[in-house]
Formats: structure tokens, sequence, C-alpha cells
């Protein structure tokens, strides 16, 4: 006999027979909190042994595997489901004597199955950092792991993993206290940026979308000024506008995180300027707002 589970961030649950919705509503099965989902963004179905996805008429659509996915799609184990900035992931598993193998990464916290050879969110080992934490049935609930060691992610298995999922991970962890390991992860990811820019490849725009705000959190959490100048250069570089309540946060976290060296800003304000003509009155005025910043800073 068969056990299907979704497995988002630190949740893992059997999915039920019939529809599963997915959305930022409270009234969705799972919430999620993005505001690039919809209220009632996607529906998950469950036939019997058949597992499908589709879009419920959202604004930014879904995807499976990485491609856009206009009709219902069936899933396989292992099948990723992005809605907005959120990766869901489907687990399929043998259930045998009342027991549903499911292991927790050290590293991240991400659930994953007893089969993998390594963590799918993390791309850690077993040999480097997983602890066993068994489900015996499934909807089990299982708190994190607890436990000391090394942990660590090798910047060849972060490039291995999407890019997006990797930044929730690092907000993640850094939020439940594990500084070292967010910060290692943070550093790989904008190895990873000034890798991609340097080519000329620079972001997509689901990553331009997902570093953004993980920078904006590093900087709140651990109230270190150089991740506000990785903002200021990132936006630089991929020559975008900061959206306006990013804008208005910055006003605030420059006092709080004593932000004194103005050179990535000064650097931005310049680029900003050079495209400034095709500028609508709402962005004129964001920019006069961050040009403001600059005597915050002084």
């Amino acid at each position: 006999m068969k056990a299907y589970r979704i497995v988002h961030q630190n949740s893992s649950f059997e999915i039920p027979e019939g529809e599963l919705l997915l959305g930022r509503s409270a009234g969705c099965h799972l919430v999620l909190d993005d505001a690039s989902v919809s209220r009632v963004h996607a529906a998950i179905y469950r036939r019997g042994d058949r597992i499908s996805v589709i879009d419920r008429g959202s604004r930014n659509g879904i995807k499976v595997n990485g491609v856009r996915a206009e009709d219902e799609v069936e899933l396989k184990d292992g099948d990723i489901v992005g809605i907005g900035h959120q990766r869901i992931r489907l687990v399929v598993l043998q259930e045998s004597m009342g027991e549903v193998g499911m292991t927790r990464c050290r590293t991240c916290r991400a659930w994953m199955s007893q089969e993998d050879e390594a963590c799918p969110s993390c791309g850690s080992t077993p040999d480097d950092t997983m602890v066993c934490e068994v489900a015996e049935k499934p909807g089990t609930n299982v708190g994190f792991a607890t436990g000391h060691g090394k942990q660590s992610a090798s910047s060849s298995m972060v490039e291995s993993q999407p890019f997006v999922l990797m930044c929730g991970i690092a907000t993640k962890t850094l939020r439940i206290g594990q500084i070292e390991e967010s910060t290692r992860l943070m550093e790989n990811m904008l190895r990873i940026v000034q890798g991609k820019v340097e080519s000329g490849k620079g972001l997509s725009e689901d990553d331009f979308g997902a570093i953004a705000p993980a920078l904006i959190v590093f900087a709140e959490v651990t109230r270190k000024p150089e991740y506000l100048s990785h903002l200021f250069s990132v936006h630089r570089l991929q020559r975008r506008l900061l959206e306006r309540e990013q804008v208005e946060r910055l006003y605030d976290l420059v006092r709080v995180v004593g932000y004194r060296y103005c050179g990535e800003l000064t650097r931005y304000l310049a680029m900003l300027e050079e495209i400034s003509e095709s500028f609508t009155p709402g962005e004129r005025f964001l920019f006069r707002r961050l040009q403001g910043l600059v005597k915050i800073c002084s």
C-alpha cells in the first residue's frame, strides 16, 4: 500500500482522497503566506493512486518541475510544484507494518524520504548532517531535530538546487536561530548571483524575486549593514527599482543596522539616474525616496 505526502518547508502530511486547496486564504488546506500566491491558487487531487495538480485561475500560474502548467498535470514521486515563490514536493512512500519512513535534514530541517540519497532541499547527504526522525504513521507530527555537530552545505550542492528554494531555506534557518548555517547558505547564494552576473546571464524573475526579500530579512535579523549593500548591488546589477514596501522599510532599517557606508547606495542611485527618464510618476516618487536615504546614512 502506498502513502502520498506533500512536503512544504517544515510541513509534511498525507494527501487525502479528493481535493486539497492551496493558496493564501485561511480556508485553504495548505495556507501559503506569500504575496505572489493567490487566495485560492491551485488544487491537488487524489483519485486513488492518481495524484494531479491544476491551477485555479491564479494570477501567476503554477509550474511543475520548472515548467508552466496550463492544464491539469499528473504528478509522480519527487515532482515539485511551484506556486509563487513556494515549492511543494510530492513524496510517494511504501507503507509497511504501520510505519512510513520520513526523515528530517539537520541542515535545513526539510522533510525527505528515507530513499533519498541527499536532501532535495539543500543537497546535504546522510553522511554529513542527516538525523532520522521517523513518522510512525501518516499525519504524525514530528518536532525539529535536536543535537549538535558540524552542519554544512557546500556551494556545489547549493548550486544544484532551485535558487528560490535555497533563499527560502536560508531565511527559514535564520529565523529559527541557525545563524551560522543560514549565513553560509546566503554567502553561497551571493556567490552564485555574482557568477551569473559576471557571465552575462543575470537573474531570472523568480531568482530576483527571492533574493531581494531574503536580503532584507537577513539585515533585519542579523543587524549587519552589508546585507543592505548587497541589496543595492543586486538591484543595480539588474537595473531594477526597489519596490515601494521595501523602500519604506529601508527608512527604518538603515537606522537599526547603522548603515553608514553609502558606496553601493550611491552607485545604485547613479544607475537609477541613468534610466530615470523612463520612470512613471510613481517610480519617480520612489526614486526621490531612495535619494532621501543618503541623508540618513551620512
